[in-house]
């Protein structure tokens, strides 16, 4: 059975202006096609991941405590 959707999965990795891992940045995924406002938070290696994401286009919000939030 088809349904006409289609998953992906959204990853990305968060660093600093010298390329060092950023861990425990709080990531807030939103757009038109998002249920609710899934959050992720980047590990040890400063990933995130937002599995099971819908084709489309997004808004990410970056917060970590010492920083001014970044949207993208």
């Amino acid at each position: 059975m088809q349904t006409g959707q289609t998953f992906g999965e959204l990853v990305g990795k968060i660093t600093d202006d010298q390329g060092g891992a950023l861990p425990g940045v709080t990531v807030t995924l939103s757009g038109p096609a998002v249920m609710g406002a899934p959050v992720a938070v980047s590990n040890e290696r400063g990933i995130y991941r937002f599995p099971g994401v819908n084709t489309g286009t997004y808004s990410l919000k970056f917060e970590l405590a010492g920083f001014a939030p970044l949207v993208r």
